[in-house]
C-alpha cells in the first residue's frame, strides 16, 4: 500500500505575502510599544532663571544634552510664548522636564 504524502510547493508570491504580513505585524507592534513608552514618561514643568551669558542654545543644551537643541529651543519658546531669541537676565522661563 502506497502512502501519499502531501507537500507544499514553494511559491514566491506566497513567500512575499507572508513576509509583508510579518513586517506589518512587527511594525504595528513596535509602533504600539513606542506609544506605550512615551505615555509612561512623566513630564513636569520647572522654572529656571536666566543668568548673565545665558542663551536659549546654552539653556537647551544644559537641560537636554541628548536632544537636538533646536527642538528644545522651540519647546521653550512655545511654553513661554517667546517670539524671538532675546533673553533678559533675571527672566524666569518655564521648561518641561521628563523624569
Amino acid at each position: 500500500m502506497k502512502v501519499r504524502t502531501k507537500y507544499y510547493k514553494w511559491s514566491f508570491k506566497r513567500f512575499l505575502t507572508n513576509m509583508f504580513l510579518l513586517t506589518l505585524i512587527v511594525g504595528i507592534g513596535i509602533f504600539c510599544f513606542s506609544i506605550a513608552v512615551k505615555a509612561t514618561q512623566e513630564k513636569s514643568i520647572e522654572w529656571i532663571t536666566v543668568k548673565p551669558g545665558d542663551t536659549l542654545w546654552t539653556i537647551a543644551v544644559s537641560i537636554a544634552p541628548e536632544n537636538d537643541p533646536r527642538n528644545t529651543i522651540a519647546k521653550i519658546k512655545q511654553l513661554n510664548q517667546l517670539t524671538g531669541s532675546d533673553l533678559i537676565v533675571g527672566q524666569n522661563l518655564k521648561i518641561e522636564v521628563i523624569k
